[in-house]
């Protein structure tokens, strides 16, 4: 008998639980449309409900709100790391992290975050570009090489990763690594002139 209304309460709290997240889910839908529209308190108060239901994905855009519409840093910090603890799994509230840590030039923290994106979902080419960028900045040029070079992975037709391991590497005199990156970036996009300029440069520093 005790099991049988054990269950049966289990199944309630199931419904509630499935009410709530449509619910929330509606409410968040409203509010990044009333966002969209420039209204970001309402944004915010809609989300402010939405937390119950969906407390990772609400405090996630409410952090969002805080750092573009009310230009608080702090703010849109604390309610991302409130979004990670609510729901660790979701990619997107370490990379705004990330972002926020790598504008203050926080390097060490917004690689971590990065990285933390990247293991989530090793799929979003600007979650490694971005990670590439920290590392390289960190001082880590190898890490950041081998990031670039995962992102370059992502999509072989685009010369994107590639140019910024170029880059960095010119940047930090890995300048074998440079002309290696220059010479794929040659084969990609052979009508552009500024590639082989660069690389013709480099080979001349060798």
């Amino acid at each position: 008998m005790q099991s049988r209304w054990l269950a049966a309460i289990l199944a309630v709290l199931a419904v509630r639980r499935a009410a709530a997240a449509q619910t929330a889910a509606e409410l968040i839908a409203e509010a990044r449309a009333t966002a969209r529209r420039g209204d970001g308190d309402r944004a915010d108060s809609l989300l402010k409900q939405a937390e119950q239901g969906l407390p990772g994905e609400a405090l996630m855009l409410r952090g969002n709100i805080a750092m573009h519409v009310r230009k608080d840093v702090e703010g849109g910090m604390a309610l991302f790391r409130a979004s990670i603890a609510a729901d660790a799994t979701r990619w997107d509230s370490h990379y705004f992290l990330g972002r926020a840590l790598a504008d203050q030039e926080r390097w060490d923290e917004a690689t971590a975050s990065f990285a933390a994106s990247a293991e989530l979902d090793p799929t979003k080419l600007t979650v490694l570009l971005d990670l590439g960028k920290a590392q390289a900045a960190s001082g880590g040029f190898e890490d950041a090489a081998a990031t670039m070079l995962r992102a370059a992975a992502l999509d072989v037709h685009s010369s994107q990763a590639l140019l910024l391991l170029a880059q960095t590497a010119v940047q930090r005199r890995e300048l074998e690594a440079a002309l290696r990156a220059y010479e794929d970036v040659t084969e990609l996009l052979p009508w552009h002139a500024q590639p082989f300029l660069q690389l013709a440069s480099l080979r001349v520093s060798l």
